[in-house]
């Protein structure tokens, strides 16, 4: 194939020079190249008697060469085509390998159109003069210069390498070396590569300084230097969203360890600890990731794509960031070619559930219907392209758009927003491809504002200007009302013919990233269904500083209980006594300190077997999977310490989960067996200690009422001094939920 590759391109060479040559034999006043093309770009030679290379050089009149002085040229000069040899001086002297080097060869014409440039570069020994360094000078050590680090300690660890700390200095080493946090290493690197050495000289901990609070610094932070930060947010596309005085900003993590990854937290709100890497993009902040909490789900989504799944695709092939750098003329690769990568594309996108379609009217012919392309169905104008971790449609008198895939998550009918960023691409005199783009309901569902499939057309406030255009993301939001599970939702421009918007051209090429499909207003309670898996849940944040729903409930079910509700207002954490107990005992809502932090708790006394506390969640219809519960919890010295985990799908009908059997020896009694889930303080001698509890269990699809319920219910009640079984007894000691509590369930 690479053979076959040179042949096509030097035959392509062959027909742009012979045209330059007409050209030249109509304007004969210079023999100076106005073209010269090469068959080779990169040359690379041993430091020790290197081979000569060569290179076929193709021009319509004189080239001359300029090359460093390391590197030998013959011809330097020369006229039309001609086989050039280049030959490299050793790199080497009495005490073995120099340095590498780098530069490059220039053969050039008459203009700076009229170059090829060959990047020439020696092997050599990076050490040869590679000073050892204090960890401050390594941060300010460019990038390409050896160094020899002799001692700085682990702090962080991600997949492709770890972080160092040297007092005040953190810089991050790329290396496979196994390494774990508190060991001291020496390395030996050149910056910005992998490191040759890692030598793991002692092991020992790490403790983490205060982190610097992100959410409350970042409008004047510039990441200039690699800080230890904590920063909180709502998982959104793969990235951590967060708004701080109305304005947008996002963290990317840049590295993690594998089970980290903020790809697998879509919807959720968390906390992430870590190294910053500075300022990678517009209002974002990369890190390398040391910890996440989940603090549980945030909103339910039906469908989001912020496309980073493209990353292996653009990396390969090289595709620009046209919105980015604003260059039009970036490298955008058509996914529709013969390479391999690209049939791997076309079967990745469709398997996501994407449609793709395409219409046109080429001046004068019969407009192409909207294609949906699948295994048996070819384009005929093939115009999607990639970018880096977005796509761009379109071309001079075809358009394209996209189909989403399916809400499949969708339960009956739902209201819900649809969001994406688009702009228009222009001209490489910076002129617009004038255009609006349309969203278009197929099946059950109508667009809310214009009460219909198709919603108003998408405005642009790119200017239209001519010259004066950007390529500059905006963001649209189309509400949509009455869709269900097999609507599919088209995003394309407006008309099929490209000249109705654009008479000049005939062009209206776009860009689309970051697809968003969420209920509407009033929506909540929910979880995230990426890729349309369901998930649901609720949390209980117990923030001192805010106020919460609560109150007490005199009959439920001839039971009596007080509540709270859930941040986003939609669940209910309940605690549930047996019937005849003393109301005025129920239940308190305080923020103390006794867990070592001011923190909200929900607080019930005189705990009897068999009450519990109970999470009652909304649920929407969903395949099996997973459920998460968390909560933090602690009894007083007599307050209970053995508990079973139970769910139910109605309220009454419980199936317990998780428990083992635990052996219990009490004062002056034989041991006997107790059931459980966890217990508090497994010794029973710690009063009020915080435990954390964690436990997942398998959910069957469909709840039959739309409600999950969770509970922990007291199984028994052991007093601290293991002096007595109360069995059902109340005693007078007191049991509390705070600090984080949340359920979160994700389809298998």
């Amino acid at each position: 194939m690479k053979r076959l590759y040179s042949i096509i391109r030097l035959a392509a060479i062959a027909a742009v020079l012979g045209s330059a040559m007409v050209s030249c034999e109509q304007e004969p006043t210079s023999s100076v190249a106005k073209a010269v093309l090469g068959d080779v770009t990169l040359m690379n030679f041993a430091a020790s008697n290197p081979a000569a290379q060569t290179v076929t050089v193709y021009s319509d009149g004189d080239w001359h060469t300029t090359a460093p002085e390391w590197i030998t040229v013959d011809p330097s000069t020369g006229n039309g085509v001609t086989t050039v040899t280049v030959t490299a001086a050793n790199n080497t002297d009495s005490q073995g390998m120099l340095e590498p080097r780098k530069d490059t060869l220039i053969i050039s014409g008459n203009t700076l159109a009229s170059r090829l440039l060959i990047f020439v570069s020696q092997e050599g020994d990076a050490y040869r003069n590679a000073q050892h360094m204090t960890l401050d000078k390594v941060a300010e050590l460019a990038d390409g210069k050896a160094f020899i680090l002799d001692e700085a300690t682990v702090v962080a660890v991600t997949s492709t390498g770890f972080v160092v700390n040297s007092g005040t200095t953190n810089v991050y080493i790329q290396s496979t070396e196994s390494v774990k946090v508190g060991d001291v290493v020496s390395v030996k690197a050149v910056k910005g590569s992998p490191a040759d050495e890692v030598t793991v000289k002692s092991s020992g901990t790490y403790t983490y300084p205060t982190p610097v609070n992100l959410n409350e610094v970042i409008a004047t932070y510039t990441g200039e230097t690699m800080d230890y930060v904590t920063v909180a947010g709502v998982v959104s596309g793969g990235n951590l969203a967060l708004t701080v005085d109305e304005v947008d900003y996002s963290i990317k993590q840049v590295d993690c360890p594998a089970d980290l990854k903020l790809s697998n937290y879509n919807g959720h709100k968390v906390e992430l600890s870590g190294y910053t890497c500075g300022l990678i993009g517009a209002k974002q902040f990369g890190i390398l990731t040391t910890d996440l909490k989940d603090k549980g789900v945030d909103q339910l989504i039906y469908f989001e794509d912020d496309f980073e799944w493209l990353a292996p695709y653009t990396e390969a092939t090289g595709a620009g960031d046209a919105a980015a750098t604003n260059n039009p003329s970036t490298t955008a690769p058509n996914v529709f070619g013969t390479a391999e990568w690209c049939g791997q594309f076309q079967a990745d996108f469709m398997s996501r559930g994407y449609g793709y379609f395409e219409g046109a009217n080429l001046k004068g012919k019969d407009p192409h219907d909207w294609q949906i392309v699948d295994a048996t169905h070819t384009p005929p104008y093939k115009v999607l392209y990639l970018q880096k971790n977005y796509l761009k449609f379109g071309k001079s008198d075809c358009n394209s758009g996209i189909i989403l895939p399916a809400m499949s998550a969708i339960e009956g009918t739902a209201d819900v927003t649809l969001e994406f960023d688009w702009c228009w691409q222009i001209t490489g005199s910076f002129n617009a491809d004038i255009m609006t783009l349309t969203v278009e309901i197929v099946g059950n569902g109508k667009c809310a504002e214009s009460n219909d499939a198709l919603s108003v057309p998408i405005q642009s406030a790119q200017s239209q200007e001519s010259g004066q255009s950007a390529i500059e993301w905006q963001h649209a939001s189309v509400s949509l009302t009455g869709i269900d599970k097999d609507t599919r939702i088209k995003i394309r421009p407006t008309n099929y013919d490209p000249y109705i918007e654009n008479p000049a051209r005939g062009q209206n090429r776009w860009y689309l990233d970051n697809i968003k499909v969420a209920p509407g207003a009033g929506g909540g309670g929910g979880g995230v269904v990426p890729g349309g898996a369901t998930s649901f849940g609720a949390t209980w944040s117990f923030d001192p500083e805010a106020s919460y729903e609560s109150g007490v409930d005199y009959s439920m079910n001839n039971k009596t209980g007080s509540w709270l509700l859930s941040d986003d207002k939609q669940s209910k954490l309940s605690v549930i006594r047996l019937a005849d107990a003393d109301a005025s005992k129920i239940s308190t809502y305080a923020s103390d300190a006794t867990w070592g932090a001011t923190c909200f708790r929900f607080l019930s006394y005189s705990v009897y077997k068999d009450d519990y506390w109970m999470f009652e969640v909304p649920a929407p219809k969903h395949s099996a999977g997973k459920c998460n519960v968390k909560f933090s919890m602690s009894s007083s010295a007599a307050g209970p310490k053995v508990f079973v985990l139970e769910y139910s799908t109605d309220g009454e009908n419980w199936t317990s989960f998780n428990t083992k059997t635990k052996s219990v020896k009490i004062k002056d009694q034989e041991a006997y067996d107790v059931t459980c889930t966890f217990l508090l303080s497994e010794n029973y001698s710690a009063a009020n200690e915080c435990n954390d509890i964690d436990e997942t269990f398998d959910l069957p699809a469909e709840l039959a009422d739309g409600k999950l319920y969770v509970r922990a219910r007291v199984n028994d009640t052991i007093v601290n001094d293991c002096s007595k079984i109360l069995n059902g007894v109340s005693h007078g000691g007191t049991n509390r939920i705070g600090k984080l509590a949340s359920i979160t369930f994700t389809a298998n």
